[in-house]
């Protein structure tokens, strides 16, 4: 779950039914629902993680993930005037948080399972720059290259049998 509150309502993302909500903070009722689910964002029924934004400037950025079998993550815009994703982008390593620097007008996104940090532009949401950054306890290696067992198993069974026979002497 993720919030975003402005003067007069509060934007509800919500993880278990992928969607948001605008909340008015006077009566406490909602009073707009959007389903990502139900405009083929997502074919889950779980995976909106956090936003960030402005509600005075009337935006949203939500991060939405894993969406699809070959776990894909998105970026989405929402434009709070017309409650509507006006714009996407995929995530190229997934993540679960992310950040709005808004001197930068830009959205910053760290791999889950990599060592790699990406920026887009909060507007448009096109990829602006990709860093290498530090390891940390989920990176595979340098930029997701891997352990030494999946390295092992991409030699193929050839390689393992002389392994294993240079092991044994």
């Amino acid at each position: 779950m993720s919030f975003v509150v402005g003067a007069e309502s509060a934007y509800v993302v919500y993880t278990e039914l992928p969607g948001m909500a605008e909340v008015d903070l006077a009566g406490g009722e909602i009073t707009r629902r959007l389903s990502f689910r139900d405009q083929g964002l997502t074919r889950y029924r779980s995976g909106a993680w956090e936003a960030v934004g402005d509600a005075a400037q009337r935006f949203l950025v939500v991060e939405l993930g894993a969406v699809d079998a070959a776990g894909h993550y998105l970026l989405v815009r929402v434009d709070l005037d017309s409650f509507t994703v006006v714009a996407k982008q995929e995530v190229p390593d997934g993540g679960l948080a992310i950040l709005w620097v808004p001197e930068r007008n830009a959205i910053f996104t760290a791999g889950f399972f990599t060592d790699r940090i990406f920026e887009f532009d909060a507007t448009t949401l096109a990829p602006m720059a990709r860093r290498d950054g530090f390891r940390c306890g989920r990176s595979r290696g340098p930029s997701g290259a891997g352990s030494r067992l999946a390295a092992r198993r991409r030699r193929g069974p050839r390689c393992r049998a002389r392994a294993r026979r240079a092991a044994c002497r």
